[in-house]
């Protein structure tokens, strides 16, 4: 393909500059989208996280250019096979670099991503699937009653969530350690730490997949862009991909798993058609139907398959018509496919495609809004979330390919993909976050501006250059647009002390490994029994628990008690740190005819969901579920014996 001028690429740098400035100074709220539809503006305050990010990428940068140089003049077989795996590796560290600028800690970014209501309500909606075959025959029914983004999608994720806790089921033992780390990484959720080991171990599955997949994506993009254009196309695609603002901006996303499964059925659709066998149209059939099951707007893929194959009898010159014998079985098993798991589950659950249709439709689409300014903002918002330097190239490659189809030559997948997104632009009825719904898309445009990168003649100073603009790019929006926004912050600042206070009397009591209760004091004062503990963390706990005081007469009645979470729950004894001094004041309401004279009291703790106490230790090494003090004079206040 003929190279682009120097003057074409001056202009598609001061397109990408433009949006930038525009972007830094917030010029107008329009460059953020329309109103019906805008990302927050959020601009970082750690802009020393950003460089860390910055500078992965130009590695990436040199490393790709020194092996494709490799590639030129050895066998180039080896060297872009170890390219594209330095990609691979290279695409979740590029993923965890850009959480990091959100948190300090990635992986707490990512569990909140895959855990959070606002960002993913998939995982409450798995919790709720106790009857695995109870809930799926009543989806329709629950879709409504599930948060934001789970009233709108079939039951694929929320079953991905269910499927790892069965998992988990299995080997508990693994649960245990998944689980504690979780709590380590957001402690002060109330409904998060009220959970089990189990169910919040599957949080892992919303952590771990988009990561796998996306790598998946990089070797995909990789293959089709050799197929299509040769090996060192292949090459620059993958490398691409890894820039793409879309695949930065969204670690821990699950529209992620869209693009690969997008990719796999196109390898798999280019696989029959060049082999002529209806086996591989019946295998992307499968993948298009575990990708509805998934996301139902992933159908969209179809229109861009349809158009593909019919671009490629076009610029063959074949008639699709008299090539009857093998499209008609070929439409037939990738329809089979299409509904295999629907049809599925229709048969043994009783739910059809049209009933989850009907349900999510009333709110997923069934409002009003302006159709011109949506035509409008799906590509741009495509354009900009693709990047811009791709998307200019890929106008550029497109009307290549247009103009070549006219003139007798041609490239099926630049043209069927160029008539694809126009058509999707007009017809999309979605009002909705294009930058993530058409992420699926987003492969196939780097694909297709790959093949400006085939020739080996003008490669360095052009990857360069775009490789540039596309760090600039989305480094900036990382840093001043928030895309996905959750409720959860992680560690909570924690009242501590230096060391036990002279006036408390010290103790050694161990809650389990969790915890130990280390002195105490307590002093009556009116009607009340107030008692101050002291504790110091020992390891991660478990459940946010609650403490019990119990204050007993010599027949053991309870005459008193008060029941609270250490430090009244703020924060939550989750977040207790090893080594870290807590200070707890419980206060006990004793009845004003209560006699004078001897008591005891009971401390410990459990579980408020089930009432289950937490063994503790004592220093002799007696095991109970409880901790007693006594004698308690409630006339002198708390002598220990």
């Amino acid at each position: 393909m003929k190279i682009l001028s120097r003057r074409a690429w001056l202009i598609i740098g001061a397109i990408t500059l433009a949006y930038v400035v525009a972007l830094l100074v917030d010029l107008s709220p329009l460059v953020r989208g329309p109103e019906e539809w805008r990302w927050p503006r959020w601009p970082t305050s750690h802009w020393d996280r950003i460089w860390p990010l910055a500078a992965m990428l130009i590695l990436v940068a040199l490393l790709v250019r020194w092996i494709d140089r490799r590639a030129q003049r050895e066998p180039a077989r080896r060297w872009i096979a170890l390219g594209v795996t330095l990609l691979i590796v290279a695409a979740p560290l590029v993923q965890l670099a850009s959480l990091r600028v959100v948190k300090l800690n990635p992986f707490e970014a990512l569990f909140d991503r895959a855990v959070d209501v606002a960002a993913n309500s998939y995982f409450t909606a798995g919790l709720r699937l106790e009857n695995v075959d109870q809930a799926l025959r009543t989806y329709p029914q629950l879709m409504p009653t599930f948060d934001i983004h789970a009233q709108v999608h079939p039951p694929g994720l929320p079953l991905i969530y269910r499927a790892t806790r069965s998992l988990f089921e299995s080997a508990p033992t693994l649960a245990r350690p998944v689980s504690l780390w979780f709590r380590q990484l957001e402690c002060n959720d109330i409904n998060l730490m009220l959970l089990s080991d189990l169910p919040l171990a599957s949080a892992v599955a919303g952590m771990l997949l988009p990561l796998l997949a996306n790598l998946l994506t990089v070797w995909c993009v990789f293959k089709l862009a050799k197929n299509h254009f040769g090996p060192h196309a292949g090459l620059y695609a993958a490398a691409f991909w890894l820039v793409v603002p879309s695949a930065v901006l969204f670690p821990g996303s699950w529209s992620l798993l869209y693009p690969c499964v997008a990719c796999l059925t196109w390898l798999a659709v280019d696989a029959g058609l060049r082999r002529r066998s209806v086996g591989w149209f019946l295998v992307a059939g499968i993948l298009l139907s575990i990708g509805t099951f998934l996301e139902l707007g992933t159908a969209a893929l179809g229109l861009f398959l349809t158009l593909y194959i019919l671009a490629r009898y076009v610029i063959d010159r074949r008639n699709p018509l008299r090539d009857w014998q093998f499209l008609v079985p070929a439409l037939i098993a990738t329809l089979i496919g299409v509904f295999s798991i629907w049809g599925a589950y229709q048969l043994v659950y009783g739910v059809s495609l049209k009933q989850i249709v009907e349900a999510m439709y009333p709110i997923h689409v069934g409002y009003e809004f302006d159709r011109v300014a949506w035509i409008i903002n799906h590509p741009y918002e495509f354009a900009v979330f693709l990047g811009l330097p791709v998307f200019c190239l890929l106008v550029v490659a497109s009307l290549r390919a247009i103009k070549a189809t006219r003139d007798g030559r041609g490239e099926a997948l630049t043209l069927s993909f160029s008539i694809g997104v126009i058509v999707l632009t007009l017809v999309d009825p979605a009002r909705d976050e294009t930058a993530r719904t058409w992420m699926l898309l987003m492969p196939f445009a780097v694909i297709v501006v790959s093949q400006l990168f085939a020739e080996a003649a003008a490669q360095p100073d052009r990857f360069s250059w775009l490789w540039g603009l596309l760090t600039i790019q989305v480094v900036t929006m990382l840093a001043i647009l928030e895309v996905m926004r959750v409720g959860l912050y992680g560690l909570p600042p924690r009242v501590t002390l230096e060391a036990l206070p002279s006036t408390a009397t010290t103790l050694a009591a161990n809650f389990d490994g969790m915890a130990q209760l280390i002195g105490y004091d307590a002093q009556t004062q009116g009607d009340h029994l107030i008692v101050d503990w002291y504790w110091r963390g020992s390891g991660q706990v478990d459940q946010p628990y609650v403490v019990f005081n119990h204050l007993l007469n010599d027949r053991h009645d309870i005459v008193a008690q008060q029941d609270d979470r250490p430090q009244h729950g703020q924060p939550l004894m989750t977040c207790w740190q090893p080594g870290e001094i807590y200070h707890d004041q419980q206060v006990l309401d004793v009845k004003p005819d209560l006699p004078a004279g001897a008591y005891s009291l009971e401390m410990g703790l459990y579980d408020a969901r089930t009432g289950a106490r937490v063994p503790v230790v004592t220093a002799d090494g007696q095991v109970a579920d409880h901790f007693t003090i006594a004698p308690v004079d409630l006339q002198s206040g708390l002598i220990p014996r």
